[in-house]
């Protein structure tokens, strides 16, 4: 009994660390290709305007907004940087480190690639959406540290209207 209690406890912690993922360097569908477009680069030179440009309609109106800090770092320290966040419905482009407010479309909330630059330094993360119903799954998880609760970890799905933010998102420029 007591090993049943080990592994299923270990089932939802490993769960809990799959469903954790935040921001990373790999690239996603979100796109990133206009990046050598001369247009889109004129706005990442130091001193240009920040600017949110509406790409297509959202899905949906959004049910909140999440603020999330954005910076750039080179060998772990804090750099004045300009970064493009871009998602199929926006582009965002400003001036690091600083705070933005992005959307919560719910299920629906997307991706944003992340490109960053300063000088001849770049660098790119994904920001990714998360549920915040399935967080709180995982912490009843462990609270309850048996089989109800394991299986609360690894099989609750976000349903329309539920809640969605983004971590803190760091790009490291090379």
């Amino acid at each position: 009994m007591k090993n049943s209690i080990v592994i299923l406890l270990c089932a939802g912690l490993l769960a809990a660390c799959q469903s954790g993922q935040g921001t990373n360097s790999s690239q996603t569908n979100a796109d990133l290709k206009s990046v050598s477009d001369p247009k889109l680069l004129a706005e990442m030179q130091p001193g240009a305007k920040d600017t949110r440009t509406v790409l297509k309609n959202s899905p949906t109106l959004p049910q909140r907004t999440v603020v999330v800090s954005v910076r750039a770092t080179v060998k772990g320290k804090s750099v004045p940087a300009r970064c493009r966040l871009q998602s199929p419905y926006e582009r965002i482009v400003v001036s690091v480190p600083t705070k933005i407010s992005l959307p919560d479309y719910s299920t629906k909330s997307p991706e944003y690639a992340v490109f960053c630059q300063a000088g001849d330094l770049k660098g790119t993360a994904v920001a990714e959406p998360k549920s915040v119903q399935k967080r709180e799954a995982t912490t009843v998880a462990f609270l309850f540290a048996g089989a109800v609760g394991a299986s609360l970890a690894s099989g609750v799905k976000p349903e329309e209207g539920s809640k969605f933010t983004y971590s803190n998102i760091n790009v490291t420029l090379k």
